[in-house]
């Protein structure tokens, strides 16, 4: 979150036609490592560990930067489009690009039923 606010401070904001989209498939980042402390009294509250994203972004004006909730689903390089399954009863958008930068971020690994084995 820190970089998209960077680059919008110093690199979007700056350039008349410039705007930026993040798509991303959840209203809240969450932060897994601290995930833990939050069951130990005392340690950490939940605002430090699940941030509304929306919040985050108010401070651009909506020409400069859009949040899309939603999962990106498919990609045409040839045509800089990127197709986005929308959240709100699976509605597609497409949005066009010049430029894309994939943050896919992470996830937990799950081996199945009984991961405590070694691969």
């Amino acid at each position: 979150m820190p970089i998209i606010r960077q680059t919008m401070r110093n690199v979007i904001l700056k350039e008349k036609d410039w705007k930026m989209v993040v798509v991303a498939p959840n209203t809240h980042f969450h932060f897994p490592i601290a995930m833990v402390r939050v069951i130990v009294p005392g340690a950490m509250s939940e605002d430090k560990v699940f941030i509304p994203l929306e919040g985050i972004f108010k401070e651009f004006p909506a020409d400069k930067f859009e949040f899309v909730l939603g999962a990106a689903e498919g990609l045409d390089p040839k045509g800089k489009v990127v197709s986005v399954s929308l959240n709100n009863g699976g509605a597609k958008r497409e949005i066009g690009y010049d430029a894309l930068i994939i943050a896919t971020g992470a996830a937990a690994r799950d081996d199945g039923e009984d991961s405590r084995e070694a691969p």
